[in-house]
């Protein structure tokens, strides 16, 4: 056997592993749901790095062996590849550099599943085989979406999840992304098939009619207001571009007046079937169409949760890309980088918003809007750029007339395709679809098909091709490299997911020590994460490890500096230090970036308090008073007053404050501390005796009550309270020291000042 007839084999062998790793890749990322990982969407990322490589790698070593490296000469690619070198450079500026080339190699990924893809469909076998792949497989999505609405949860959702119809695609919106790429398919396979040559047979049309109704139940179901409008638009525009009989218009109005009359038979059977819980079928179609109905609508209301979020949103995302026109922020950075450019009245806007929620959008719920922020100006035109032209080849494809039979299964696919595209870009306007691992996948699956299916008659010249050894060594160390990067990054995906909830499991289980050990194993698996340094430093201050705590925080600062709950945390790790002064800066840029927390400044003025600034602490404590006037603030207000010696303020502070939560212990007893100090021991005892009865076992109020009575030359009271300080509190060495100063005293000793609460609440 000759060597030219091994290589082939070989060849086709690969070819087939490869065609079998896309397929695997396609449904592993859409069936993944595991409640071993804390976000499925990442879990799925990782899985379409892991196949996806392989079947790329694959695909080269089987053209390379054969001979010249080919694949399909599509218009997609011009675009396509400029997309990718933008949004590269993009990258380069980042922030956080390693997150963003995460980004950019998951559409790095998707270009070369692209062109493997399309010269897998050259053949129309497999071409078929793929189409049926997504046929079936949106027949299993939607049977598991349809029976969690029945009550069958297939995925172990979580209990709050329950009877909601997310398949295993995790969020409804998740859902809408995955259908309205499939279902236009399955319309023009439903419809158009019998136009192909060969045609595509009656069963498989009447499988992908199934498809095509769960589909649209699961779709209706799902409430996704942007999918019901891609795919609506998707139909309109797959009518108007697929070639119709002459008697088309006598076809159409037949269909309306058939639907018409059996419409009552309709009815009928709808009213005949009972359902669980009393009631008919008729009625859930009722109540579904209502409800649909009513929700439509809800998009002209301008209080409607949704259209609000995302004008907010989007108003802050211009600013965003007013100030990173030209280059971007870097891709996956619109999330990090938007706080830094909302006003105060956004803020305000968007916690009233929220509520108790406190989401911060991480997308801008428009893709070109996002891709604007992130790869600039030149970005967003190569999108736009790249879907034009895959709306355009698949238009062309569609639009080729019925005569030639030789294309009639690329058209009824470029129908699917057209519908596909079209359906995901009116939905970009308002989400973000198009980085999404499954629906991201099945879109440019579903261009490569249209781009094989678009050149599988071509003229050997359309073929881009790599001839020379060292040409095809060189292309296949470019696959071997990006192969590797991805395989190795969805690995690190994986297992820093894995245990960074096992981290949370074992937190909820009182675990510390041990959730601090799983948090370190998932920063060194993905140290460029910045939300596992976070959950590291929190579990750390929550242990009392402050340096540990300081260093995670500070790393996930780096890696994103505009969050303000981890300055927060890192203040109070610093505090605990006694590092105050290294606080005050991260906390000055959290209140630029969230003005309407007051803790961000408390904790300003306690780090300027350590810091011995106790007049700029004043200020700043005085704007936490005016966003949440409690008397704990007025009480950190009254000793920083103190602390700057002012004396006579503070008592004045804490005065005014004792008549406002006249049941405040900390308040009332601090105030007695603070009168025995300023000279006031009758009035000092008075309010200790008052905080006593609302705190009995405070050691700090028996002990200050002891410095009352001393200085009224009442030894012997005082030194029982002091006696019951130190009982209450042993290891605190004061208490001990004020007996052995009364026991010393004489009748004309008094002593100088009051001792402080416990916890530095008290002069």
């Amino acid at each position: 056997m000759s060597l030219s007839v091994h290589r082939r084999r070989i060849s086709m062998v690969l070819l087939a592993a490869s065609e079998a790793t896309i397929v695997g890749m396609v449904i592993a990322v859409t069936l993944l749901y595991s409640p071993s990982l804390a976000d499925n969407y990442l879990g799925k990322t990782a899985l379409f790095h892991l196949f996806g490589g392989a079947a790329v790698l694959l695909w080269g070593l089987a053209r390379g062996i054969w001979g010249p490296i080919s694949w399909p000469r599509s218009p997609i690619l011009l675009p396509f590849l400029g997309f990718i070198l933008i949004a590269g450079v993009a990258a380069i500026g980042a922030r956080n550099v390693m997150l963003a080339w995460e980004e950019w190699l998951a559409w790095a990924q998707w270009l070369l599943l692209f062109v493997v893809v399309a010269d897998l469909s050259r053949d129309h076998g497999r071409m078929r085989r793929l189409v049926l792949v997504l046929l079936s497989l949106c027949a299993v999505v939607s049977a598991i979406g349809l029976l969690q609405v029945l009550g069958y949860d297939l995925m172990s959702l979580p209990a709050v999840y329950q009877g909601t119809p997310l398949s295993s695609l995790g969020n409804t919106n998740f859902v809408a992304h995955y259908l309205e790429v499939v279902l236009p398919l399955a319309f023009a396979i439903t419809l158009y098939g019998g136009w192909s040559r060969p045609v595509w047979s009656l069963p498989v049309r009447l499988a992908a009619a199934s498809v095509l109704g769960c589909g649209a139940i699961l779709l209706v179901l799902a409430g996704s207001r942007g999918g019901w409008l891609g795919v609506g638009v998707a139909l309109l525009v797959m009518f108007w571009a697929a070639p119709r009989p002459a008697d088309w218009g006598r076809r159409l109005l037949l269909a309306i007046l058939t639907a018409g009359l059996l419409s009552p038979v309709a009815g009928f059977v709808l009213e005949s079937v009972p359902v669980a819980g009393g009631g008919t079928a008729a009625d859930v179609v009722e109540e579904l169409v209502d409800s649909s109905w009513t929700k439509v609508m809800s998009t002209f209301d301008g209080a409607n949760f949704s259209r609000a979020m995302r004008l907010l949103i989007w108003r802050d995302g211009l600013q965003l890309v007013q100030a990173h026109t030209w280059l971007g922020v870097g891709p996956g950075h619109y999330g990090l980088e938007l706080p830094a450019y909302r006003s105060t009245t956004a803020q305000r806007q968007w916690r009233e918003l929220m509520g108790r929620r406190g989401n911060q959008p991480y997308h801008a719920h428009n893709e070109f809007l996002e891709v604007w922020a992130e790869t600039g100006i030149a970005g967003v035109v190569m999108l736009i750029a790249l879907l034009a032209v895959a709306l355009r080849v698949a238009w062309r494809l569609s639009r080729r007339p019925t005569e030639d039979n030789t294309c009639a299964t690329d058209r009824s696919l470029a129908l699917g395709g057209l519908g596909g595209l079209v359906a995901v870009t009116v939905h970009a306007f308002f989400s973000f679809n198009l980085r999404d691992p499954v629906s991201g996948t099945h879109v440019w699956v579903l261009c490569a098909l249209v781009a094989g299916a678009m050149d599988r008659d071509a003229l050997h010249g359309r073929l881009i091709q790599l001839a020379g050894t060292w040409r095809r060594i060189i292309f296949l160390a470019l696959l071997a490299g990006i192969t590797i990067t991805g395989a190795y990054q969805g690995l690190c995906m994986l297992m820093g997911d894995v245990y960074y909830l096992r981290s949370r499991q074992h937190l909820a289980e009182g675990h510390g020590n041990r959730a601090i050990l799983a948090l370190r194993q998932a920063t060194d698996w993905r140290e460029h994460e910045f939300s596992y340094h976070h959950g590291l430093g929190q579990v750390a201050l929550g242990m009392k490890q402050y340096g540990e705590a300081v260093q995670a925080l500070s790393r996930s600062l780096e890696l994103h500096d505009n969050n303000p709950g981890a300055v927060r945390l890192l203040a109070r790790a610093l505090l605990a230090r006694q590092e105050g002064a290294r606080a005050v800066l991260p906390l000055r840029h959290a209140i630029d970036i969230d003005t309407l927390t007051p803790e961000n400044y408390v904790l300003l003025a306690d780090a300027l308090r350590q810091s011995s600034q106790p007049v700029a602490a004043i200020a700043v404590r005085r704007q936490a008073v005016s966003l949440r006037g409690e008397p704990g603030l007025l009480l950190d207000l009254a000793l920083d007053h103190l602390a700057a010696g002012h004396a006579d303020t503070a008592l004045a502070v804490l005065a005014q404050t004792a008549h406002t939560a006249p049941r405040d212990a900390a308040i009332i007893g601090n105030l007695g501390a603070l009168q025995i100090k300023a000279g006031q021991p009758v009035e000092g005892e008075a309010n200790l005796r008052r905080a006593l009865d609302l705190e009995p076992d405070r050691a700090a109020w028996h002990g200050n009550l002891g410095q009352a009575l001393v200085a009224q030359r009442r030894y012997r009271e005082a030194l029982v309270e002091a006696g019951v300080a130190r009982k209450l509190q042993p290891d605190d060495p004061r208490w001990e020291q004020l007996i052995l100063q009364l026991e010393r005293l004489n009748t004309t000793t008094r002593p100088d000042e009051g001792a402080a609460a416990s916890g530095g609440k008290g002069p």
